[in-house]
């Protein structure tokens, strides 16, 4: 998707504002089960040790 320059006079529309936040929603959701992963890893690498 081409989008138009942003500016004053061509604010984004609805469209591409929805275009723009489907991607950064799953983003975050990416991260978030990133870092339960790693939270995981290093609570079992540390259960390992004792």
């Amino acid at each position: 998707m081409d989008f138009p320059a942003f500016t004053e006079a061509a604010p984004l529309t609805a469209l591409e504002i929805e275009a723009l936040r489907s991607p950064h929603v799953t983003l975050q959701d990416l991260r978030h089960e990133y870092d339960s992963a790693l939270a995981l890893t290093q609570r079992c690498s540390a259960g390992g040790e004792r």
